[in-house]
């Protein structure tokens, strides 16, 4: 919530606890009205309550007289003073739907040309309560708000830009089994490069908020990897743990896309040389979900490994070691020791090493003779101290059990793949 809401309705609570007997009394009796009352239950409302916004028995009240209470609100928008047209723009969102068609254009008209900043606030936030919690339905108050929201997005002033954002923020959509999100609406996909424009916004709550939006409606579309690997450079870390979430999204979704792959470098430095741990932590969950396209990330995940002070860092570049498979051999030494670090999951380092391992079992033909002894002794020592370890667990871990199973398996097949180029060599000979 932002702050002038918080303050809104505090001061909302302590003027509906002062409202006079017979302003109540008009509340609770609002359902009974002609129309011919509804005037004087808003004008009373008014009088009575200039501060007072949006209480939940106003609300009920408004809702039981329906569309009745149009007008006079309409009218509101036209007020000399800006509490109550700011009031009657809040109060217009929480009127019955039937009456959206001629509630919109107004709300609209307020959005863009109301000349003091609360009530364009308001405006746009009633805007939003009529489109619905789930802004990305083709309905037709989404499609008639969407056009006033993305135009308030521009707007000069910062509280306006967020409330505008806030309708991005809050979308719901149901994600495919890869991760990516369902299609936008055409209104929407016209927000992608409004918000992308606000990363550059001189308010930093304003880049944060913009950022996460983008990753709620933005997440289907390589366009937006250029402007979040630059975010990874902000000033501000809320900026740059945003930048580097969505990314990490992203590259679910599109594993296999060049764009998401051309940020690596980013988030290789990122994952180095950012001061917050959760940039950095984020930034190799990023990398791991990029798969091998992120194997130039292997020396910084090692390095890590050795001497990153943060477990939190420190796991999550094992995961990343993990997806990048094959590709990540060189960090075998490095994860043997990890094995012994009090401070990782032993049993999340073992699926690393054994993704390694059967990487090596599937290519075990192309091995050197070297590499297959090599790869045979380094799986021995791990098993080692898997083993070891094993023994120490009070209730079973089907994790730590079907890792250790893992690297056995790996370990026997490359012995016997050792014992074939010796059989062989011995049968040549003869």
């Amino acid at each position: 919530m932002l702050n002038w809401e918080l303050t809104r309705f505090w001061i909302a609570l302590i003027s509906f606890l002062c409202l006079s007997l017979s302003v109540l009394l008009t509340v609770s009796n609002a359902r009974g009205q002609e129309t011919e009352h509804i005037s004087g239950f808003v004008s009373s409302f008014y009088e009575s309550n200039r501060n007072y916004c949006g209480s939940e028995r106003t609300a009920r009240a408004l809702r039981r007289i329906g569309s009745k209470a149009v007008p006079e609100l309409i009218k509101g928008l036209q007020n000399q003073d800006t509490k109550l047209r700011a009031d009657a723009a809040h109060l217009l969102g929480i009127v019955d739907k039937k009456a959206a068609s001629s509630v919109i254009p107004n709300l609209t008209r307020a959005s863009k040309n109301d000349p003091d900043p609360e009530v364009r606030v308001c405006a746009v936030s009633a805007l939003i309560r009529i489109a619905g919690n789930d802004f990305n339905k083709s309905t037709p108050e989404v499609k008639a708000v969407t056009p006033a929201v993305i135009a308030a997005l521009k707007d000069s002033d910062t509280e306006v830009r967020l409330a505008a954002i806030n309708a991005f923020q809050s979308l719901s959509f149901s994600y495919s089994s890869d991760g990516t999100n369902g299609e936008l609406i055409p209104e929407l996909k016209a927000a992608i490069p409004v918000l992308m424009e606000l990363l550059k916004d001189e308010h930093e709550q304003v880049r944060s908020y913009a950022t996460s939006a983008l990753g709620v409606i933005g997440s289907d579309t390589a366009s937006i990897v250029p402007v979040l690997t630059k975010a990874l450079q902000d000033s501000d870390e809320k900026v740059r743990l945003g930048a580097v979430q969505v990314l990490s999204r992203i590259s679910i979704g599109q594993g296999n896309n060049e764009e998401a792959a051309s940020a690596v470098s980013a988030l290789i430095e990122a994952f180095k040389q950012d001061k917050n741990v959760e940039v950095r932590s984020n930034a190799a969950l990023a990398l791991r979900n990029m798969g091998e396209k992120a194997a130039s990330a292997v020396p910084a995940l090692i390095e890590a490994l050795t001497n990153e002070k943060d477990p939190q860092v420190r796991s999550s570049a094992v995961s990343a070691l993990e997806n990048i498979g094959e590709k990540a051999t060189s960090a075998v030494p490095a994860l043997i020791e990890a094995l012994q670090d009090e401070t990782l999951s032993w049993y999340g380092v073992t699926q690393s090493l054994g993704r390694i391992a059967e990487n090596w079992q599937d290519n075990a033909s192309k091995l050197s003779n070297q590499d297959l002894d090599k790869a045979i002794s380094d799986l021995e020592t791990a098993l080692k101290i898997v083993e070891a370890k094993a023994e120490f667990i009070i209730s079973p871990n089907v994790f730590a059990d079907e890792g250790k199973k893992r690297l056995d398996r790996c370990v026997n097949f490359l012995k016997k793949e050792k014992l074939s180029r010796s059989l062989g060599s011995k049968a040549y000979k003869m």
